[in-house]
């Protein structure tokens, strides 16, 4: 199971939120700045300057601040992922799995009978 901060309590981040497969726990939500305890769908949110105190594989990024955050916050882009560059083009009901593999890459899924959900299957 791979452990994710998603950045961002908008849109943008419930989208993200609501295609994450079961195999990916959502640690905490981020944002830049947080004054007081909060909560975003029943996920803590914690501000940018604590990721360090979390246990996580990967940051998504879903919101309208990519660089911003990865310089304000000084981000390892190897766990980085960008949810709109992923999702750009695409409507909502065009795909049904996002999936963060062993490896780091990211592997999008079209459609219940896709064939590379089928390949990437087998190899697992």
């Amino acid at each position: 199971m791979k452990k994710v901060l998603i950045w961002g309590t908008g849109k943008v981040a419930e989208r993200c939120l609501n295609i994450l497969n079961s195999s990916t726990q959502i640690m905490a939500f981020v944002q830049s700045d947080v004054e007081r305890e909060s909560f975003f769908k029943g996920i803590k949110i914690i501000s940018g300057d604590n990721i360090s105190t979390i246990d996580y594989d990967y940051i998504i990024l879903a919101n309208t601040h990519e660089g911003e955050i990865i310089t304000q916050f000084h981000l390892d882009k190897h766990v980085i992922v960008s949810f709109r560059a992923v999702m750009d083009g695409m409507e909502e009901d065009e795909y049904n799995l996002f999936d963060i593999r062993n490896d780091g890459r990211i592997y999008l899924s079209y459609g219940e009978n896709c064939l590379t959900e089928r390949l990437l299957e087998r190899i697992e």
